[in-house]
């Protein structure tokens, strides 16, 4: 019977620091935590294109390109000739840790983390 007293010494540790709000006191890397959703609570997960895991969706980097199914050349005479060619865009998600090994994102020096810009691809 020793056991609950440890149990119980747990339990009411565990309740002094869920009360305190450990969130409050850890250190964060980044101050959105990664994402873009702010406090709007819990989102839609979204399947990386390259590994397969579950990333939520303001965490995933969102790649859309526009694709035809004809070759350039041949699409290029054809529109000459007056004819509409249909364009396919195609959205692909990636995680993080897939959008830095393939160099679709670079790490950045610490003076140009704040800039903004659209991904080149």
């Amino acid at each position: 019977m020793k056991d609950t007293g440890l149990c119980n010494e747990l339990r009411k540790l565990y309740n002094y620091v869920t009360r305190l709000g450990v969130g409050d006191w850890l250190p964060k890397k980044r101050k959105n935590r990664g994402r873009g959703k702010g406090g709007k609570g819990k989102e839609s997960l979204v399947q990386c294109d390259l590994c397969g895991a579950l990333v939520p969706r303001s965490k995933a980097k969102k790649i859309t390109r526009t694709v035809s199914l004809i070759d350039p050349m041949l699409a290029r005479e054809l529109r000459q000739k007056g004819a509409i060619i249909p364009t396919y865009k195609i959205t692909r998600y990636v995680c993080i840790r897939c959008a830095v090994f393939y160099g679709i994102v670079k790490i950045r020096p610490r003076s140009e983390r704040k800039k903004r810009e659209r991904l080149a691809l």
